[in-house]
């Protein structure tokens, strides 16, 4: 047993097959790279969100425009929650489920004050609801688009931090 620790703390002295410890120094350059890198898809995973924000407000757009409103709901919708997700992966918060975008709307009024994030979105989920339903009126439709495209606003600028009070 002894001879089996001094054989490894041999092998691990001299490098052998990768079982040398890191230098304090490499350790912290390796962990400033690992970083940067997480940094950058944090980043990236924020405004590719935001793209895709912006495309499905697009669609939604002509959907409603052509009178398709239970498709228009759901791009609405998609809009929203592309936009939530881009303030959440800002923030490196969850945003993997809908519970997920709930709680990335609840902080980001707890962060801005803005109560109206939550009432929004509440809205958005309501158009998330018609897709499978048909339930809305297509004038309930038009009045909830707006309120969809209030939130994204609120939300694309600077991602909730900036949202107005109210």
């Amino acid at each position: 047993s002894s001879g089996t620790d001094a054989l490894l703390a041999a092998l691990m002295a001299a490098g052998v097959g990768g079982a040398r410890p890191l230098e304090p120094q490499r350790r912290r350059s390796r962990a400033r790279r690992k970083a940067r890198r997480t940094r950058a898809m944090v980043e990236g995973s924020s405004q590719r969100y935001a793209r895709l924000s912006s495309k499905y407000m697009g669609d939604a757009e002509a959907l409603l425009g052509r009178g398709d409103f239970v498709q228009a709901s759901e791009k609405f919708w998609g809009a929203v929650a592309e936009a939530t997700k881009a303030a959440a992966a800002e923030r490196r918060w969850r945003h993997s489920s809908h519970h997920d975008l709930r709680r990335a709307i609840s902080r980001l009024y707890q962060e801005t004050g803005d109560a109206a994030l939550v009432r929004l979105f509440g809205i958005a989920e309501s158009l998330h609801a018609n897709f499978y339903e048909d339930f809305m009126e297509a004038a309930d439709v038009r009045v909830c688009a707006e309120d969809a495209r209030r939130i994204v606003e609120k939300l694309h600028r600077g991602n909730g931090r900036d949202a107005e009070r109210g």
